[in-house]
C-alpha cells in the first residue's frame, strides 16, 4: 500500500511520540544502571558459589 501525505505524517508522528515516551519513562541511564545491577548480582552469586565450593574442598582436604 502506498500511503498518502497526511497518513505518512501521522505515522511518523506516532513513532516520534512513542520514542519520546519511551525515552521519558526509560532513560538510557536507568537501563544501564539496571543492567549493571543485574551483572553485579550475577557476579556476586557466582563468586559466592565458588567460595562455597572452595570452602567445601578445603574442608574435605582438612578432614
Amino acid at each position: 500500500m502506498i500511503k498518502t501525505g497526511p497518513e505518512r505524517l501521522q505515522g511518523s508522528e506516532k513513532v516520534r511520540e512513542g520514542l519520546f515516551h519511551r525515552s521519558v519513562y526509560r532513560p538510557p541511564i536507568v537501563i544501564a544502571a539496571v543492567t549493571n545491577v543485574g551483572i553485579a548480582t550475577r557476579v556476586i552469586k557466582v563468586s559466592l558459589t565458588t567460595n562455597a565450593r572452595i570452602r567445601a574442598a578445603m574442608g574435605h582436604l582438612l578432614s
